[in-house]
């Protein structure tokens, strides 16, 4: 069982490193942390897009085991193409497209719900 705040980013270490390492790729293309959605420019905070990311797929149904793991396969740990290394422990490598995709998916989803109204932006 989960004591105190069950969507902290200490319950859940790998959805925080996925958060960082969204924040990095992010920040690498536009300057900062930034998602640019169709409705505009939302900020990232490698923390907040942790738990709220976690929330929402809590919030869907997946128990937190099935969240870390669901984190921990966004993140490009074996890559047998990687020109360096084709392997990671403890160091990663960026996220995987399809982890990229399911962020994006998810602050799309939040945009247009603060976009309609149905959310607060912060």
């Amino acid at each position: 069982m989960i004591e105190g705040n069950p969507y902290s980013q200490a319950q859940f270490p790998i959805a925080t490193q996925v958060a960082e390492e969204y924040c990095i790729r992010q920040a690498s293309i536009h300057r900062q942390p930034i998602y640019r959605s169709k409705y505009g420019d939302i900020g990232l905070k490698s923390g907040p897009l942790a738990s709220f990311l976690v929330t929402y797929f809590i919030e869907g149904g997946m128990s937190p085991l099935e969240v870390e793991i669901f984190f921990y396969q966004m993140l490009d740990v074996c890559n047998l193409n990687r020109v360096k290394h084709f392997a990671s422990v403890g160091r990663y490598e960026g996220l995987k497209d399809d982890g990229i995709t399911e962020i994006e998916d998810v602050l799309d989803y939040f945009a247009e719900c603060v976009f309609s109204g149905h959310m607060r932006p912060h």
